[in-house]
């Protein structure tokens, strides 16, 4: 795992690992701290709608990373615009259907489509307890 955005505000787990845990609002270190450190590749939070854009370049950075599971407060719909964009896709004009928010321009359709296409979007938001599980 080398994260290319944000790498000092990550906890880095097991490199090799296919899982990314992105925690909303919520501590990233609470959640760590209930996790073997095995199981998961990174954690860190995701504040806005502009962050989805440096966590799709860190993931399209680490194509190990074949599952994101989102968990924690979503006070800002951050996690909800991630998760339109994984299940609705983008617009022509980089807009996330389904959400005010837009993507920035150096990352690539084709890119994006990849992200979509190879890591499985898993929606625990509000439902930490579930995430040890």
């Amino acid at each position: 795992m080398q994260p290319i955005f944000f790498e000092k505000s990550l906890i880095v787990g097991n490199k090799s690992s296919p899982v990314a845990i992105c925690t909303l609002w919520s501590k990233k270190e609470a959640i760590a701290q209930n996790l073997p450190q095995d199981k998961y590749c990174v954690i860190g939070n995701l504040y806005s709608a502009d962050g989805i854009n440096y966590l799709i370049k860190n993931i399209l950075a680490n194509p190990q990373i074949r599952y994101l599971v989102v968990c924690g407060q979503d006070f800002f719909k951050s996690g909800e615009i991630l998760n339109n964009f994984f299940s609705q896709g983008v617009g022509p004009d980089r807009k996330i259907i389904g959400a005010e928010a837009y993507l920035h321009s150096n990352i690539p359709f084709e890119a994006l489509e990849q992200v979509r296409k190879h890591v499985q979007l898993i929606d625990l938001r509000d439902k930490e307890g579930e995430l040890a599980q």
